[in-house]
């Protein structure tokens, strides 16, 4: 019998599947996984699945539509700290610093959550760092630091403000 099937998790979160399997065997695997992946059965209003999609995106190298299908994430409302970032750092891959800069700007006026608002404004001090503009980067600093800021966006909030400042 020269069926085999191997599922296993790989780096403890994707799933890999391996096998050959005969005809009949092969459709009923098929068909079980085509009626968990059907577009049609997904809600595509489900911030998860839109980012997800354009993570997937992303990491199969097309960036710009990645990059589109995780703004719409966030436009329809997903305020995960994991958005932001892949979205910006798709979008300086890109050379999208300008448009990408506009975005945060807008984004810090609108989201609610801490850890977003200081993943904006991290990103905004950083991009302000970049192109000599040591005020303007303080400023996103302060903001970032305005609220509670999850322990592992203090130190380079921290960093980012040193290096703002040598700017000065």
């Amino acid at each position: 019998d020269q069926r085999r099937l191997s599922i296993s998790t790989t780096y403890g979160v994707m799933i890999r599947l391996d096998g050959a399997l005969d005809p009949e065997s092969g459709r009923i695997v098929l068909t079980a996984i085509q009626s968990l992946v059907e577009p049609t059965q997904l809600d595509p209003t489900d911030t998860r699945y839109t980012y997800n999609v354009g993570s997937l995106l992303c990491r199969m190298g097309n960036v710009a539509e990645g990059v589109a299908q995780i703004r719409r994430a966030i436009e329809l409302g997903g305020e995960e700290p994991k958005y932001y970032e892949r979205l910006i750092v798709a979008m300086r891959d890109l050379g999208r610093r300008k448009e990408l800069m506009e975005f945060l700007e807008s984004r810090g006026l609108r989201a609610q959550y801490s850890a977003v608002l200081a993943t904006i404004h991290l990103s905004l001090a950083r991009e302000h760092v970049a192109t000599g503009e040591g005020q303007k980067a303080l400023d996103a600093v302060e903001m970032g630091l305005a609220r509670a800021v999850p322990e592992r966006l203090l130190a380079p909030l921290l960093a980012t403000k040193a290096e703002a400042q040598i700017l000065q």
